[in-house]
């Protein structure tokens, strides 16, 4: 899901406690089994939403929305 529509879910009762509270958890919690403990972590420690894409971009890991033109 691209980082402004997870922003605008965020204020929906219950969304975040399974869809994670920042858009770098989500993407975690998302590419579960495809991320490995490094590239979670990486995701992670990303500053931004649009860095924690760039982090899935380097290792390969194919995501479905236009974020760069959003």
């Amino acid at each position: 899901m691209p980082p402004g529509l997870f922003a605008q879910l965020t204020n929906i009762s219950g969304f975040c406690n399974t869809n994670g509270k920042t858009y770098q958890e989500h993407i975690v919690l998302i590419f579960a089994e495809d991320l490995s403990t490094n590239q979670k972590k990486a995701v992670t420690n990303t500053s931004t939403e649009k860095d924690a894409l760039v982090v899935l971009q380097k290792e390969n890991i194919a995501f479905t929305h236009d974020w760069e033109n959003k």
